[in-house]
């Protein structure tokens, strides 16, 4: 099995997430000069999940914009893509795990479905009905 473009994670890893704050920008670097540019990649969030038991870094893509939420309020990830990036220290390495998202948008804002199923799965009661014989 191959994750060359990474894992992608479903709701149930990382549970119940809430937003903790804006921990930095990140910005391109340009391998030529090795200096970093002006030319901003995207932005890291903090998050706290209530599976991993910790806090969380998720990238947003630049085109996003700021995003701002009060502390601790709940929020959902779109699309979530979880890499790895191995970093050798002498005769070790380590993992750096990243969780990149589409976008942080609160919790239950865009989803409608639920109100949709549970009107259409509504069953008749045996008493109820035009049909009875």
């Amino acid at each position: 099995m191959s994750y060359q473009n990474g894992i992608f994670a479903d709701p149930a890893t990382f549970g119940e997430l809430r937003f903790v704050g804006h921990q930095r920008d990140r910005y391109k670097f340009d391998r030529v000069r090795q200096q970093r540019t002006d030319i901003l990649e995207g932005r890291v969030y903090k998050l706290v999940s209530s599976v991993q038991r910790s806090e969380i870094e998720v990238e947003v893509p630049e085109h996003v914009g700021e995003i701002e939420f009060d502390f601790m309020e709940p929020v959902e990830v779109k699309h979530p893509l979880i890499t790895g990036m191995a970093q050798a220290q002498n005769n070790f390495a380590q993992i750096r795990w990243m969780t990149r998202v589409e976008d942080i948008v609160k919790a239950n804002a865009g989803s409608g479905m639920t109100s949709v199923a549970s009107s259409s799965s509504k069953k008749e009661s045996i008493t109820e009905g035009t049909d009875k014989k």
